[in-house]
């Protein structure tokens, strides 16, 4: 190992100006070479006017990388063996991720904080046997170590972990598990009718320019089993957080409060800074730029799906799928420095029921137009499907949001 690193470092000290160079080349022209083979011949031969997927496709539908992608090269010049077409591409490279020694360019980077901020806190409670033999109704013992995290005016939602706890029960487990996810369901709906009855009111009182931060403090953390009533916090609190996330800024972040002892160590430090940094990623980040912006404003949808009634008893076309959609934009700006401001705009959320409208994707649509009327000129759409794969696949779940006829659609509507 220490021969190759050392052949490594020789030739990076001797051939490092070479390198930097082939690197720094801003401009590269290749082909995209489609293949004869591509297509299934024998099917457009009978194929009628009108008729789709006419590329060639696997024997076996379990393989996970599609068939016509076998049949397409990335070539310096078009001279593939039984070529139909090619396609030029040229690309500009902007940004450089390997710099000589020296020659470093740093990148300013602030948050704009809100004027104006309403801090949401869960806390939790539970029911104790005092002396007198009376139950009392008290703080969870570790919340004391919260008092420097919670606002001195905060909204306060106290939760009872045991009363959401889905308990075992012998004489009709399902019908328990009802009555469990009702009582959770239920709950769910009270705190968000009295959080957007409390936000209502402040923005009445022509207060609209706020940050919310949602806190929520748990006993227990990844540890705690799936049954157990802060996992169903979890869920709610995140449940709140998107569907807030329509009407305001909005960020929610849990914490052990077992991580916040006073008691320092390397590792609730650690836990601590990032806690502050997920509630701090809320507000606009403005990030400078090498040269003055060229772009005004730049939108961004990110949008994923996941199902949400998955049993064994209903077919593909009969699954359900929750659909959120999270929009950002990117303002050119003079100060503090010359770059963008990012901030996150408002999340939207839908319940698809068929195939037919996960194809036609109303929610980013409508977004695309929201950012489009803000003067969004160019936006950038990014898909997370559920169960997908990260590089280099493409199999057919992962292309269930960017659908061929979703993006001929896109392109109808916004032609520009």
């Amino acid at each position: 190992m220490k021969a190759i690193a050392s052949a490594l470092i020789n030739i990076l000290q001797t051939k490092s100006e070479n390198i930097i160079s082939q690197v720094q080349q801003q401009s590269a022209q290749q082909f995209i070479c489609v293949k004869r083979s591509i297509i299934d011949w024998s099917r457009l031969k009978a194929a009628e006017p009108g008729t789709r997927n006419l590329l060639k496709t696997a024997t076996d539908q379990s393989q996970e990388n599609s068939e016509w992608f076998k049949h397409i090269e990335i070539c310096p010049r078009p001279e593939t063996p039984g070529l139909l077409f090619s396609v030029r591409v040229n690309t500009q490279i902007s940004e450089h991720n390997l710099i000589a020694k020296d020659q470093h360019q740093a990148i300013a980077s602030q948050r704009k904080l809100a004027d104006r901020l309403l801090q949401i806190v869960w806390v939790p409670r539970l029911w104790n046997k005092v002396e007198d033999g009376k139950w009392e109704y008290q703080l969870s013992p570790k919340t004391e170590n919260a008092k420097k995290w919670v606002l001195p005016e905060a909204l306060l939602i106290e939760y009872d972990v045991k009363s959401l706890t889905r308990r075992p029960s012998h004489k009709d487990p399902e019908e328990h598990k009802q009555y469990h996810a009702a009582g959770v369901a239920a709950f769910s709906i009270l705190v968000y009718c009295c959080l957007w009855l409390i936000i209502d009111k402040i923005k009445q009182n022509g207060n609209s320019n706020f940050t919310a931060l949602m806190l929520r403090l748990q006993d227990q953390g990844k540890e705690s089993a799936a049954t157990n009533g802060d996992s169903y916090v979890y869920a709610v609190a995140q449940t709140l957080e998107a569907i807030l996330a329509e009407d305001i800024p909005i960020r929610m972040q849990g914490v052990v409060l077992e991580n916040l002892k006073h008691e320092q160590n390397q590792q609730r430090k650690y836990i601590q800074q990032g806690i502050f940094n997920a509630l701090l990623s809320t507000f606009p980040l403005a990030i400078s730029t090498p040269h003055p912006p060229v772009l005004e404003k730049i939108g961004l949808i990110s949008y994923a799906n996941r199902p949400c009634n998955e049993t064994i008893f209903l077919s593909s076309d009969e699954k359900s799928h929750l659909f959120l959609t999270q929009s950002y934009t990117t303002t050119a700006i003079a100060k503090p420095f010359s770059g963008y401001e990012l901030k996150a705009e408002r999340m939207e959320s839908d319940i698809i029921d068929s195939p037919e409208q996960l194809q036609k994707q109303r929610l980013v649509q409508e977004e695309i137009r929201h950012l489009k009327n803000q003067g969004c000129q160019h936006i950038i759409l990014l898909s997370h499907s559920y169960g997908s794969r990260r590089l280099n696949r493409t199999s057919d779940q992962n292309s269930a949001l960017i659908p061929k006829e979703f993006l001929q659609d896109v392109f109808q509507t916004f032609p520009d």
